[in-house]
């Protein structure tokens, strides 16, 4: 995820009310949440083709640069300047600078792989699981504003863009696991098994939240950074309550499996190696980021794996603290009152 610093605009990456979205059985195998009601929320999601507007017209001219500027405003400013570095739109060699990004030699063959992956209907689905899920954010963290939503074109470079009122994917990047581009840019497996249409909406979402809910601990270890992350995801889930838990975690079918299986060795793990409160910037990323495998458990077990051990315990906290809503959680600092609190036990 890539944060745009547009001028006037500087993010990266609230009423209370009660949660209504709460555990309906732990032991389903994709953790099933209730919905809530936003029965009066009519809302909906319209993706901004961005990059279609962007590669309408190549060799593009200033009445191209001037229809984006007018349609886009702040954030293809943005975008021309801290995404594709091409500088301001306002700049007097613009033109010329944003022809050299659009005369990538491979941007003919990459769109049209693109326009045969991102049907209307896949555009539909994705734009349905916004809506829903950005209605589910007005009910349980209303102070949150809904951005609006672009796909764009990056020449494979930041997947996800995010400045104080748009959030933006870039479509290069979900493919297909086995498109041929990646196979060229020698995309690590790990890295492929979410590059499909089906993980934007989660993927946005997260994002969306990150921007908003950014971690403010002043404890920096592997505690507080897996339950940070276990509090994203957890909202995550509340506000897609149907989305399979995979797509919300990045993961494949067997991966999201594999840590189901063995939540209870994960966490063992984490306790008998003392991990959970090393403060190591090294050790912290082996356990919460993206990679091929765990290091800490060997090369045959998923990357991030201490994080599904943090969601079930934000889950725990959260079942047994009724009275709490999503604002409550996510505003909370305390990774380890929430620990406690979890009383987790897998």
């Amino acid at each position: 995820m890539k944060h745009l610093k547009p001028k006037g605009l500087i993010f990266i990456t609230t009423l209370v009310v009660a949660l209504t979205v709460i555990l309906i059985d732990q032991t389903d195998n994709d953790l099933q949440m209730s919905h809530p009601d936003t029965s009066n929320i009519s809302r909906k999601i319209t993706i901004d083709r961005f990059h279609k507007d962007l590669t309408a017209h190549i060799p593009a001219d200033s009445t191209d640069i001037a229809r984006l500027k007018e349609k886009y405003g702040a954030y293809f400013d943005a975008f021309c300047q801290y995404e594709i570095e091409v500088g301001s739109p306002n700049d007097s060699n613009i033109v010329r600078n944003l022809n050299g990004f659009l005369h990538w030699e491979e941007l003919p063959d990459v769109l049209q792989t693109v326009d045969s992956v991102f049907t209307n209907d896949v555009f539909t689905d994705i734009e349905d699981k916004l809506s829903d899920a950005f209605a589910c954010m007005n009910v349980l963290i209303p102070n949150i504003n809904t951005p609006r939503i672009a796909s764009h074109c990056s020449g494979f470079n930041s997947n996800i863009l995010v400045d104080s009122t748009y959030i933006s994917f870039s479509v290069e990047h979900y493919l297909g696991s086995n498109c041929r581009y990646y196979e060229w840019l020698q995309t690590p497996m790990y890295s492929r098994r979410a590059k499909s249409p089906e993980y934007i909406a989660a993927d946005l979402v997260k994002c969306w939240l990150y921007a908003n809910f950014p971690d403010v601990s002043t404890q920096h270890d592997v505690l507080n950074a897996m339950i940070y992350q276990g509090k994203i995801l957890y909202a995550t889930r509340c506000l897609m309550p149907t989305e399979p838990l995979k797509n919300i975690f990045g993961y494949n079918d067997a991966d999201m499996q594999w840590c189901k299986d063995n939540e209870s060795l994960i966490w063992t793990g984490l306790v008998d190696k003392k991990l959970l409160y090393d403060n190591s910037p090294m050790d912290i990323n082996k356990l919460v980021r993206d990679a091929p495998f765990t290091a800490p458990f060997g090369q045959n077990v998923p990357g991030r794996v201490a994080l599904f051990c943090a969601f079930r315990i934000v889950c725990n906290y959260m079942d047994n603290n009724s009275d709490l809503g999503l604002s409550d959680l996510i505003n909370e600092p305390d990774a380890q009152k929430i620990l406690m609190g979890a009383k987790y036990t897998p």
